[in-house]
């Protein structure tokens, strides 16, 4: 009995599919944890957890997961009070004219 390639590909097809669908739902569900850890969300654990709890719904917390991921901004400066906080103040112009602009020499 000989067995033709496309026999073969067509058994790997369908072994191979389920294993790829199962890892594609999973890297799905796991977006919300993963936008609220690159923003530093202060309950970036909470949704991690809705995310696995997610999966046993159907996705159906999936669209509040990844809202709540969302409703944080990443923080654009450190925090006051941190070492990397303590910038220098900005030094004034001494030349004349408005505003405390250098005004050029005429000429």
């Amino acid at each position: 009995m000989r067995h033709d390639p496309l026999e073969w590909l067509a058994l790997t097809l369908l072994l191979g599919m389920p294993v790829f669908l199962i890892y594609l739902i999973i890297f799905i569900h796991d977006i919300p944890y993963q936008m609220a850890k690159k923003r530093q969300h202060p309950q970036q654990d909470a949704i991690f957890v809705g995310c696995w709890l997610s999966l046993f719904t159907l996705h159906l917390m999936w669209p509040l997961l990844f809202i709540w991921a969302v409703s944080r901004r990443a923080p654009l400066a450190p925090p006051p009070g941190s070492e990397d906080a303590t910038l220098t103040p900005p030094q004034q112009s001494r030349g004349g004219g408005a505003g405390g602009h250098r005004t050029r020499p005429a000429g």
